[in-house]
């Protein structure tokens, strides 16, 4: 559902109030008693949240880590600063100087082969 417990309660509730019953098949328990919530499926869905906001947390520094490793060796450099380009025009660019054809191009972009110039 997610990986901010904010959030996957939020869902939760979304889903609770539009009248849908979760059905949880590996631990075998329902979110939605007699339309009642289930206070041991709250209590579980809170545990994995939790788990995986810490679970992301933990990507995200070692992601970080490893950027900052990169870096000292000179293999991550990043996005220039200053750089003008969009995201499209970054991606195209790294398409022609990849030598891809021009249909290869258009595929990987949003355009159509008419307007490829």
């Amino acid at each position: 559902m997610g990986r901010n417990l904010l959030d996957i309660l939020e869902t939760l509730q979304f889903i609770h109030d539009n009248g849908v019953t979760i059905y949880v098949h590996n631990i075998g328990m329902y979110s939605l008693i007699d339309g009642k919530e289930n206070p041991a499926f709250k209590m579980v869905v809170t545990i994995l949240a939790n788990i995986a906001e810490q679970e992301l947390c933990t990507l995200r520094e070692r992601q970080a880590e490893g950027i900052r490793i990169g870096q000292l060796v000179g293999k991550y450099k990043g996005r220039l600063k200053g750089t003008t380009m969009s995201n499209e025009e970054i991606c195209t660019q790294q398409l022609i100087y990849a030598r891809c054809s021009i249909r290869t191009n258009v595929r990987a972009i949003p355009i159509q082969l008419a307007t490829e110039t």
